[in-house]
């Protein structure tokens, strides 16, 4: 049935299951914050909130801990039941790490004093979120209808929502999320269909089953082709799962993840994955599920591109085949992962500044414990030497640990560091640079050269002056 313009299907568990599909690492994200990690062990980050490991004969449970960070902590039942509740109660009071901005005494910057390129990118640094912030709104503010239907180019998808029989409903409307991405990156091609798969630990095998008979065997087969080479950790990281299924669940009783397909003929599936807390996750104003969903829409736009250009090649295989990286003609994990992180700031803070400004202002506030604990090969603290390692244009063709097709290594600095190196991108550029760079790269070009074609510059050359910028904000607050 359609109603409001999406059609709504209730249906039944089918008795048979077929599995569609072996973890995709590139278009996976947990929650509606993204955690990652390397190695399970007791104060290291990890990646799936509830998720249990054994270590040293205890067992260890991953917790979030902050907005940005989630880390392992000995098993509590506590813990188990909750996996947030660090967080939850911390947030409740003061947090010494974290910047609160006031908007009454917010300074606005001046239009002459926001960064045009990066020859004058240190001089107006203290503008560049400020421009971010704007190039967004400013698209925004051209669609001044509240409808989720009435978008750009007059954008009406149908939403095609599938609910688990023993799973909640969302009292939201997901349109608005994705019209807003497609607002913000309205010269892509819209997607006419799209189809959402919500369910919980219960109904995981029927969302793998629904999603199976609506994809159809060709996308199916396209999975397993592109993701033939299985991530040894995707065992203990997803006890819940096997290596078929098209959608996720980090445990036997709280899935908290979500991925999303293309087909290259306008139709994108998203399926999302429901944690044990879903009450501010699902209900209400401040629901985090619109701006999950919403980068979900983000993520297959640009896999759409790679769709259409017949360029999608599958992930690889290194350090003995125990552990994967990215396809080789993708852009840095680190930079559609940090993009996705950006496209849910799009969708919560495009209508506040002072939200936006504290949300990217706070991301460095956990940054030295990910840096100690995750990436060790590249320093101990953020400062000039560590970021010159790590933005080593070497590491864009590397097949070693260090490689930005690594997911496991770089994540953890998706949700802290990168955004603010995203955030630049987007200022100079304006938000289609998240996805014009992947664009690009589908049409076979390095990401060194979309680099340069689209900023008249190389990575090498500007480098240095995103590490002074970045390292000024961390210092400074701002």
């Amino acid at each position: 049935m359609i109603l409001d313009g999406q059609v709504f299907h209730t249906m039944h568990m089918r008795k048979s299951l077929i599995g569609i599909l072996a973890f995709v690492l590139l278009i996976t994200t947990v929650a509606s914050n993204s955690f990652a990690q390397d190695a399970a062990k007791l104060g290291g980050t990890c990646s799936h909130p509830g998720s249990v490991a054994p270590v040293g004969g205890q067992k260890i449970i991953c917790a979030v801990i902050s907005e940005h960070l989630a880390v392992y902590k000995p098993w509590s039942a506590e813990l188990q039941k909750d996996p947030f509740s660090i967080y939850r109660k911390s947030a409740s009071g003061p947090n010494p790490n974290s910047v609160q901005i006031d908007p009454k005494t917010l300074i606005i910057p001046k239009s002459n004093e926001l960064p045009t390129s990066f020859s004058n990118l240190w001089e107006f640094r203290k503008g560049v979120s400020y421009q971010a912030w704007k190039k967004i709104s400013d698209i925004l503010k051209k669609y001044s209808s509240t409808s989720s239907k009435k978008t750009s180019n007059n954008y009406q998808p149908v939403l095609h929502l599938y609910v688990g029989p023993n799973s909640l409903k969302p009292n939201i409307d997901l349109l608005k999320g994705f019209a807003i991405i497609h607002n913000v990156f309205s010269e892509y091609d819209p997607f006419k269909n799209i189809y959402v798969f919500i369910y919980n630990a219960q109904d995981h095998q029927w969302a793998n089953t629904i999603a199976d008979q609506v994809m159809g065997p060709t996308l199916v087969n396209q999975m397993h082709s592109l993701s033939a080479v299985p991530d040894q950790s995707i065992n203990s990281n997803y006890p819940n799962n096997n290596e078929n299924d098209v959608v996720h669940c980090v445990g036997v009783d709280s899935c908290n993840a979500s991925n999303a397909w293309a087909d290259g003929q306008s139709s994108v599936y998203i399926g999302l994955g429901l944690p044990n807390q879903i009450d501010q996750f699902l209900q209400g104003p401040n629901s985090s599920f619109l701006d999950w969903s919403g980068s979900e829409f983000w993520h297959a736009l640009w896999f759409e591109q790679y769709q259409k250009n017949g360029s999608l090649q599958p992930i690889r295989p290194f350090a003995g085949g125990s552990q994967v990286l990215g396809a080789a003609n993708n852009p840095p994990l680190w930079f559609t992962m940090a993009s996705e992180q950006f496209s849910q700031d799009i969708i919560e803070y495009s209508n506040s500044y002072s939200k936006y400004l504290t949300d990217m202002v706070n991301r460095y506030s956990n940054v030295n414990h990910v840096i100690k604990t995750e990436t060790p090969d590249l320093g101990n603290q953020l400062d000039s030497g560590y970021l010159t390692k790590m933005l080593d244009i070497s590491h864009a063709t590397s097949v070693d640990t260090l490689s930005w097709q690594n997911g496991n290594y770089y994540a953890d600095l998706t949700t802290t560091l990168v955004p603010r190196i995203i955030e630049i991108l987007v200022a100079l550029k304006g938000p289609s640079i998240t996805l014009d760079i992947p664009k690009d790269m589908s049409k076979g070009m390095s990401f060194e050269d979309s680099f340069k074609k689209e900023f008249g510059t190389t990575w090498q050359e500007v480098t240095p002056i995103i590490i002074k910028v970045l390292l000024d904000e961390y210092q400074n607050h701002y």
